[in-house]
């Protein structure tokens, strides 16, 4: 039987625990055997698998339903993660490697999201935090990369961007999405530190042609990202999200009527 034909079987009688005994035989099957998938990327992988040009995501940049949207489906989602995983392993990011991410509702911000977690750890900001306790996030989880808003001199993200990788020695890239209808701009590095390199998103993106390198399927307790609190009450806190944990979450949606089952 293969993932996907499990995640199927797994799908229709996971949560039938209508009497003791079939609560009894749940209880005994393996977190593993609760859920086949064990990564982010495994089970991305398994929708695109299943849903191919089904469209996965769609975004109304301006909240316009009768603007025109934009669209990704399963299996273009699952390329351009691959494709973001391979360029973060060309900078030189490894598993233990975070990349943060200040980006407003973009459909490159689930990119970066889920691609960065197959080869590194995403670690999603909120951009309109305080800049120092930006800084203070990313210093914790050691950021390598730095995902962001680009398009123009002038753009405030981008500035911010720049004090960022001028202040932080770990951050050797910034990877910035162009502002202006998805079209690549040029973006100002005259202020930028040596050594930090520069790259467009999309295009960087276009441009990869090889899978990225896996390695061994993850566990299901490898860190997947490192989320941050609200700060409400001072200085906001880390917390570690193992890929367990995205994928439990997960097959807690998949238990709603309202669409199907399998396998995402």
């Amino acid at each position: 039987m293969n993932r996907i034909e499990q995640a199927r079987q797994h799908a229709g009688d996971r949560y039938k625990l209508g009497s003791e005994e079939a609560l009894r035989q749940f209880e005994q099957r393996s977190y593993g055997e609760r859920y086949v998938e064990g990564s982010s990327y495994q089970w991305i992988e398994a929708a695109a698998d299943c849903y191919g040009n089904d469209i996965a995501l769609e975004l109304l940049p301006e909240g316009d339903p009768s603007a025109l949207s934009q669209k990704l489906s399963y299996k273009q989602l699952l390329e351009r993660m691959r494709g973001f995983a391979g360029l973060l392993q060309e900078l030189g990011v490894e598993r233990q490697d975070s990349v943060s991410i200040i980006l407003p509702n973009l459909l490159e911000n689930h990119v970066a999201l889920w691609g960065a977690q197959i080869v590194g750890i995403a670690n999603p900001i909120n951009g309109a935090l305080d800049q120092e306790h930006i800084e203070a996030i990313m210093r914790t989880v050691g950021s390598k990369v730095l995902v962001c808003l680009g398009g123009g001199g002038d753009s405030l993200a981008w500035q911010q961007a720049v004090e960022l990788a001028n202040a932080l020695d770990s951050i050797v890239a910034l990877i910035y999405v162009s502002d202006q209808g998805g079209k690549a701009q040029a973006v100002d590095c005259s202020s930028l530190r040596a050594g930090v390199k520069v790259l467009e998103f999309n295009q960087a993106i276009e441009a990869q042609s090889v899978k990225p390198d896996v390695g061994a399927p993850l566990s299901g307790d490898t860190v997947a990202a490192y989320i941050h609190t609200g700060g409400t009450t001072g200085r906001p806190k880390v917390a570690p999200i193992s890929h367990a944990n995205f994928s439990h979450l997960r097959a807690k949606h998949r238990r709603c009527p309202a669409g199907p089952n399998i396998p995402g």
